[in-house]
């Protein structure tokens, strides 16, 4: 479906452009972000894993030949590279919705980040209730 007969040309096309630009840069930052949490994600998850290994080692509860990191890190690769792509489907949809004008892409786009937002603020207010109740 294209946005052609929508209240939004109206404005002009200089307005639908500059509506077009923001959302293909939200898209990339949001992309950015995706690409950024998850191989950081990934990368604590080899140092903890590391830090496990190192400490199970110390302690001998490893009899024989113990698995090595070079085996967790690859055998986590599939996983992050599923979870990436994953994560790049909403910033795809809102790419490709803006660029190519389809308003069910920008539709998702716009709902799932609404979602995000919505579980972003839940999950801070959870946490700022915890830290109180700590406190």
């Amino acid at each position: 479906e294209q946005l052609a007969a929508t209240p939004l040309l109206e404005g002009g096309r200089q307005d639908y452009q500059k509506l077009q630009r923001r959302v293909i840069l939200v898209s990339g930052v949001l992309a950015a972000y995706a690409v950024f949490s998850g191989a950081l994600d990934y990368l604590l998850d080899i140092e903890t894993m590391r830090e496990v290994m190192a400490k199970m080692n110390e302690v001998q509860l490893m009899k024989g030949e113990a698995p090595g990191l070079a085996t967790f890190v690859v055998s986590c690769l599939p996983n992050f590279g599923f979870g990436l792509a994953l994560s790049l489907l909403v910033p795809a949809c809102g790419w490709y919705g803006a660029r190519n004008r389809q308003s069910c892409l920008l539709g998702t786009f716009s709902c799932c980040s609404l979602c995000d937002c919505c579980g972003a603020c839940l999950a801070a207010l959870m946490m700022f209730a915890a830290v109180a109740g700590i406190e």
